[in-house]
């Protein structure tokens, strides 16, 4: 099969193609409502499938991932619990399930971020856990119980004897009991499976600093899973699809804002580095300007859901985007006209791409 990926019509009539190994340098495609921008990532996430490619979908807004799933019955489907991170448990007399909500996803934000600091020891974690199984004969893919369970022998532990290491081996255990869980699988949640499988991540209807945490934590896993399996080469092996890529920013007036990063930049960092292809899709503010809402009261509710200038700032830094083409871009978007811009190659300027209408109706049913 050709490794040419098809990404819809240039303004000249002509096929817009892009290499599979284009697919290394991030991609943003944005545009109004009504532009394309789901029809051209599902187009392009249809393609890297049939190619062999891993796709990790995440879905955040909308649950447009859904027809991909259906589309491939290899594609995971995974979606949050309702009542992730409420444990009845911790019902007391005097808080409502709400204030008891509230605390938990406050802790969670703070352990995520802690274990996101880790990176490197995770790596070493996993590195460690798979030449001790080997040793003992056992070639299966290894849990995260296994990992962490090495993580508790004295030898292992003499390496660092650290609070800071007590804390992330806490942090893991606690990522034991809510990822399996979050994600609607048993307790042997097996992330090496996961890193070599096509998904797609379902958080619709969560906080963002939850879907923002936990879609970091994940990937970063994810990643560093294949990393320590020698499974990232200069080759396009995986490619990550955020759909609404704008709530992967902080806003000012979140839970945690001061320990809230910018996750976008975070991945697309990474997979630069581990050579795993990005694409952002996101709405331009180009929309509130065509709509008529800037006359209506609740206009600042409405930026608020589709993301501030600053959010286009983050989002076009962490896609190696300068300040020209990021205005550019908030202009230029049309009906059935989505924009593409590449890190680098031929799209490295902001190109406008005709969108083929895709009837996805029903596939979800």
């Amino acid at each position: 099969m050709s490794s040419v990926i098809n990404i819809g019509y240039k303004m000249n009539g002509l096929m817009a193609r892009l290499k599979l190994n284009d697919f290394l340098k991030n991609m943003l495609v944005c545009g109004i409502i009504g532009s394309g921008k789901t029809n051209l990532i599902t187009m392009i996430a249809v393609q890297l499938i049939l190619q062999g490619v891993s796709v990790w979908w995440i879905d955040q807004s909308k649950s447009d991932g859904l027809p991909l799933a259906r589309l491939f019955p290899n594609v995971h489907y995974f979606q949050l619990n309702r009542n992730f991170l409420y444990n009845p448990l911790q019902d007391s007399p005097g808080r409502t399930r709400r204030e008891i909500l509230s605390d938990n996803i406050e802790q969670f934000c703070r352990d995520m971020h802690l274990l996101l600091g880790s990176a490197t020891h995770l790596t070493e974690l996993m590195s460690n856990t798979q030449g001790y199984l080997q040793s003992l004969g056992n070639n299966l893919a290894f849990t995260y119980h296994d990992v962490f369970e090495l993580g508790q022998r004295e030898d292992m532990r003499s390496r660092r004897m650290s609070d800071y290491h007590t804390a992330v081996m806490g942090r893991l255990h606690y990522l034991l009991n809510h990822i399996g869980d979050t994600l609607n699988v048993h307790q042997g949640f097996d992330i090496m499976k996961l890193a070599m499988s096509s998904f797609v991540l379902d958080m619709v209807g969560h906080p963002a600093e939850v879907q923002r945490f936990l879609v970091a934590s994940l990937i970063k896993s994810l990643i560093s899973t294949r990393r320590a399996l020698g499974l990232l080469t200069n080759q396009l092996k995986v490619c990550v699809i955020f759909d609404e890529a704008n709530r992967l920013f902080p806003k000012s007036d979140e839970l945690n804002p001061v320990e809230s990063f910018p996750v976008l930049s975070l991945i697309a960092q990474t997979a630069r580095e581990f050579g795993v292809g990005l694409i952002g899709a996101t709405q331009t503010p180009a929309f509130m300007a065509s709509s008529g809402l800037k006359s209506q009261s609740w206009i600042k509710s409405v930026v608020g859901s589709l993301g501030s200038n600053e959010d286009w700032y983050d989002i076009g830094n962490a896609m190696a985007m300068t300040t020209e083409q990021i205005d550019w871009l908030k202009t230029h978007s049309k009906v059935g006209q989505a924009v593409v811009k590449l890190a680098g190659g031929e799209f490295t300027h902001p190109y406008l791409v005709q969108v083929p209408f895709l009837n996805l109706k029903g596939i979800d049913r």
